[in-house]
């Protein structure tokens, strides 16, 4: 058992320790990396708030959002109880222009959060942002389109042509929740000769398990674009058609 005596003295220790943690995960390191999520952490375990001088505090949110990571600012603003430095607007449109640019659009809400600025974009910006999501057709883009209509009130109006050679990418490889978002996003619809070049692209493989897979592959491009093969393509590959339609018999 720890003396009485001693108890005030340990807890002070550990509330030094503590404090020193703080500062360590702030200042960042070799790496000038601001930890936020151990700064959360250490807040939840020891339930105390940081004390850290002023100065540290502002040089590691600013290092956050030049970082174009103002979710970590957001993070310390909450565990620091702060609202954190003023920001120079010009500054902060300036990262919301590479976000933007570079399709870190799940970021304009935790900037905005963090730095108190709304984004400001022209529409000739926001819809070289639709067409860059587009064309990197990653899964969670209709959130993203959403996010970036709702923040600007600007309607996707992506090149037809752009659409279409994602589709061709996204059906080859048979993404079709990508391509349905997409699609979702756009209200732009994959072309149906396209859809039916991918459809003898698969049925051209005719052998056991591979051309089961193909099939099954086909019948889930069919449930996305709701376009039938062609009756040509099952005269032509009836192996095929004997796949796709066994289990109607």
């Amino acid at each position: 058992m720890i003396p009485k005596r001693n108890v005030a003295y340990l807890q002070k220790e550990v509330d030094k320790d503590v404090q020193t943690a703080y500062r360590t995960l702030l200042e960042g390191g070799d790496n000038d990396e601001v930890r936020v999520g151990e700064i959360a952490r250490l807040k939840n375990m020891s339930g105390m708030r940081p004390e850290v001088s002023e100065e540290i505090v502002d040089k590691a949110y600013n290092r956050c959002v030049n970082q174009k990571e103002p979710i970590k600012a957001f993070i310390l603003k909450k565990a620091f109880g702060t609202e954190g430095p003023d920001y120079e607007e010009a500054d902060v449109q300036r990262w919301y222009d590479v976000m933007l640019k570079t399709g870190r659009i799940e970021f304009l809400e935790a900037m905005e959060d963090a730095t108190g600025i709304a984004p400001r974009f022209d529409d000739k910006a926001v819809q070289k942002g639709y067409e860059t999501m587009v064309l990197c057709a990653y899964e969670g883009v209709g959130e993203d389109f959403e996010m970036l209509r709702d923040v600007t009130g600007v309607v996707p109006d992506v090149k037809p042509e752009t659409v279409q050679e994602v589709y061709a990418h996204l059906l080859h490889l048979g993404l079709f929740s990508c391509a349905e978002q997409i699609e979702r996003s756009v209200g732009i619809k994959p072309d149906a000769a396209l859809v039916q070049r991918e459809y003898e692209a698969r049925f051209r493989e005719c052998t056991g398990w591979i051309l089961e897979c193909n099939v099954h592959e086909a019948k889930g491009m069919k449930d996305f674009t709701g376009i039938e093969p062609d009756p040509k393509l099952f005269e032509k590959y009836p192996k095929a058609k004997k796949e796709w339609f066994k289990d109607d018999t």
